[in-house]
């Protein structure tokens, strides 16, 4: 079976920081999509660290704010918000 999360990213910067994105998302969502967009929105390592320390520090971590938060940082690295 084709499994479109994981060929994604794999064409991704995979990284020992990516890594430890997905296996920290895992823990709170298997849903692909979720997973598969908090990666695309945090396209670099540093943007992916941002959400791995949000998520280490355990205040008010859910799915939805990890959904804003990426999307905020993509925002952001594109000059939308500051």
């Amino acid at each position: 079976m084709y499994n479109l999360t994981e060929q994604i990213i794999k064409k991704c910067q995979k990284s020992a920081i990516t890594d430890k994105l997905v296996e920290l998302l895992k823990k709170i969502s298997t849903d692909e999509e979720f997973i598969l967009g908090t990666i695309v929105y945090a396209e670099n390592e540093e943007e992916q660290q941002q959400i791995i320390d949000y998520i280490e520090n355990g205040e008010d971590v859910s799915y939805e704010n990890i959904v804003l938060f990426s999307l905020y940082l993509e925002n952001k690295r594109k000059g939308i918000m500051q």
